[in-house]
């Protein structure tokens, strides 16, 4: 792949790839169906879907046309034939709602965002500016942040504008707990009795059990071990990757070895030592990775730590192991997991 570098205003140089299409799709690019065009904003396929080293050697379409979106000059970006500057979360204000607790946060924009970078509620404005979409006037897709806050803070009852919630910081709009499928409320499921089922005979049917019940690989048999992949001591995911200060805590950044986790026995079974390389062979491909001697891991266990970026780590991670496969009951669902055998 041919790649060239390009400077994006306030973001440095980024890398990507000559753009690949044909002679005859620009003469029809004005035609929506001509040409295929993937928008990814701040996603990552190059570092995070399954089998990556199979996605990043997997010619594209003929014509197609690819547009991303991120703060990083990651290894998705070096695919792309256009890349624009997103802004972080320091870079605009927004509403922060936990997952587990029913209180409201305000994230406060800190500074500009830096050169032509543009945050992601105003990415979704500028096509939504150029479209129509039935049943949604342009003036409601082009919202302003401030309308859009002012409407969420309205609808949960804080009884404070965003400046104030900004002062306050964390506030809890209800002080007693909420149930949300009381038997009051008029909620309906599709299911026989239209309720949630705990008992479902429709479950059954499609071969899952008349009960949910919890389910779990088997144990690996022989000389094979069951392979872990969490996020570092140090990272959550691989957005900040190029932080050398993550490199000493633990996390794969440029600075740092991707590297194998084995408990001492473990190793010693396979005549392996500290630093020795080791290739981990799984049903979707093998990495080589020097080994670290673990006293953490219990015996049948490695570890490799999520995140990083391939392009910086010796052009692949822990996802180049992993194959994905529907979840129990994803007939209905786009929802898949990955798992590392």
């Amino acid at each position: 792949m041919h790649r060239r570098e390009v400077p994006v205003r306030g973001r440095g140089v980024l890398r990507r790839s000559r753009p690949r299409v044909p002679d005859g799709a620009r003469r029809h690019a004005r035609r929506p169906a001509a040409i295929p065009r993937p928008c990814l904003l701040e996603r990552q396929p190059a570092q995070l879907a399954p089998r990556t080293t199979a996605v990043d050697s997997r010619p594209p379409p003929r014509g197609f046309f690819t547009v991303v979106w991120d703060l990083f000059a990651t290894d998705t970006c070096d695919y792309a034939d256009v890349v624009l500057s997103a802004a972080s979360w320091l870079e605009c204000d927004d509403l922060v709602v936990p997952y587990f607790h029913r209180c409201l946060s305000a994230q406060v924009k800190a500074v500009e965002p830096i050169g032509a970078a543009l945050p992601n509620s105003e990415i979704f404005r500028c096509p939504a500016a150029e479209i129509d979409v039935p049943g949604a006037p342009k003036a409601v897709l082009g919202e302003p942040d401030e309308s859009v806050l002012a409407e969420i803070l309205d609808r949960a009852n804080v009884g404070m504008s965003f400046t104030e919630l900004a002062l306050a910081g964390t506030v809890w709009p209800s002080s007693e707990p909420v149930t949300p499928f009381d038997r009051d409320a008029s909620l309906a499921f599709p299911t026989p009795s239209g309720r949630i089922e705990l008992v479902s005979e429709p479950a059954r049917r499609d071969g899952h059990g008349v009960i949910a019940v919890p389910d779990g690989d088997p144990r690996p048999q022989g000389r094979r071990l069951r392979l872990h992949s969490p996020a570092a001591a140090a990272s959550l995911n691989s957005m900040f990757a190029t932080d050398a200060r993550a490199a000493g805590r633990g996390a794969p950044t440029p600075t740092s070895t991707l590297s194998l986790s084995l408990a001492a026995a473990d190793a010693d079974a396979r005549g392996l030592t500290a630093g020795a390389l080791a290739r981990v062979v799984s049903a979707a491909g093998s990495l080589a990775l020097p080994v670290r001697i673990s006293p953490d891991l219990p015996a049948g266990v490695a570890l490799i730590p999520k995140g990083g970026w391939p392009k910086l780590i010796g052009g692949a991670n822990v996802n180049a192991l992993t194959t994905s496969q529907p979840t129990d009951m994803a007939t209905a669902q786009p929802c898949t997991g990955s798992r590392s055998p």
